[in-house]
């Protein structure tokens, strides 16, 4: 992980979804290019962020939500990385019709929490009109399910 914002997914091997790393990349380029650099966020700190969207549903009240920041920022000084965990619930994503579609606006939403909270610069009017800009065309070409190796690389661990 060279880059200082970083999105990945974490699942239980039963729960992974096929994505690819490709989505993963767009996300990041988006959000270095739109936000960080502008802003002055991110680019020129010690660590780099992570974020990390834990695909879940195993508790109720999950469920019924869009997205659930958890724990606080976990710092591994080894790798020089702060964590920050946002459960995307299985469900919304499995029920929708386009669950590539429905993963992407999910961890947009966890992107908006993630810089409404830690990074004020970034304000919400600020944030959707940033995100309006998304190339839902070019995200909806890569293909789902995403080859394994693509798959690996999308993931944490």
């Amino acid at each position: 992980m060279n880059r200082k914002f970083n999105i990945r997914f974490s699942a239980y091997d039963e729960n992974n979804l096929p994505i690819s790393v490709k989505v993963n990349d767009y996300l990041e380029d988006f959000i270095r290019i739109n936000i960080l650099e502008p802003k002055k966020i991110i680019v020129n700190a010690k660590m780099s962020v992570v974020l990390v969207m834990l695909l879940k549903d195993d508790e109720p009240g999950y469920r019924e939500m869009e997205v659930v920041d958890i724990l606080k920022p976990r710092k591994v000084k080894e790798e020089n990385i702060k964590l920050f965990w946002y459960i995307l619930p299985l469900t919304r994503i499995n029920e929708s019709k386009n669950e590539l579609h429905k993963l992407v606006q999910l961890t947009i939403q966890a992107v908006k929490m993630f810089f409404t909270e830690y990074y004020h610069k970034a304000d919400k009017q600020f944030l959707e009109n940033v995100f309006n800009r998304i190339d839902y065309s070019y995200l909806s070409s890569i293909k789902y399910p995403a080859a394994i190796s693509e798959q690996e690389k999308a993931y944490m661990g």
